[in-house]
């Protein structure tokens, strides 16, 4: 991950960065170069969000002092520590993988063949084939290291991603320009509405995350037995 919540960095069989909006390199450092792709999307904000403060509640903190704060808060220094080092396990993975990521039952194909059965649901729950699912738990209990990195190492699902991502947020912005039109309705259903167009967006991330934690369920329940 980039230090910036809006990008991500992707990576070919090679191993080199691929950028959600520039072309293939693999000419420089991934996290230098992530470092500044993210300095870069800070400085130049494309929306801007206000708050109410009036509306802010205080409350007396009875539990920690204000000079414990520091010592109890991650830092800004190790979040970046944290994402360098997801970016540099992902790089890793891709290293690892160069030389069996064609075959059916790698881990890119069946990764990728669960997260579109996900995408082509349109309900809240979706089944995957039978194989399938039985290469994903395999994969999942062999390379537990791997959870949560399915987006940067798998080229497909991170592209795709990051297009509902980006859809969610202009989702957002066209309704609430039609509620300004619209001014009949209650903020209940303003809520709902906004709800239910984000959902149906966001619905493969839930399912395979949903098939992701079940998968890891399933096998510790066989490990136990």
């Amino acid at each position: 991950m980039r230090p910036s919540s809006s990008s991500v960095c992707l990576f070919n069989s090679q191993g080199a960065v691929i950028d959600d909006d520039y072309s293939e390199s693999s000419t420089y450092d991934v996290v230098e170069s992530a470092a500044k792709a993210s300095d870069h999307n800070i400085g130049s904000p494309s929306h801007r969000v206000h708050f109410n403060l009036s509306e802010n509640a205080s409350y007396d903190n009875k539990q920690i002092f204000k000079e414990d704060c520091a010592e109890h808060w991650y830092r800004r220094s190790d979040f970046q520590a944290f994402k360098s080092s997801t970016i540099i396990s992902a790089r890793d993975v891709v290293f690892f993988d160069r030389d069996f990521s064609g075959g059916w039952e790698s881990y890119r194909n069946v990764i990728e063949r669960v997260y579109e059965t996900c995408v082509e649901s349109d309900m809240e729950t979706t089944q995957v084939d039978e194989d399938d699912y039985d290469s994903f738990v395999r994969w999942v209990s062999i390379k537990k290291n791997r959870i949560g990195l399915e987006r940067l190492v798998v080229r497909s699902l991170g592209k795709d991603k990051i297009a509902r991502r980006r859809g969610i947020v202009a989702t957002v912005l066209d309704i609430q320009r039609d509620f300004l039109q619209e001014k009949g309705l209650s903020k209940e259903r303003q809520e709902e509405i906004l709800s239910f167009a984000c959902r149906e967006i966001s619905r493969p991330s839930r399912l395979f995350a949903m098939h992701l934690g079940k998968a890891q369920v399933f096998q510790d329940e066989i490990f136990q037995a």
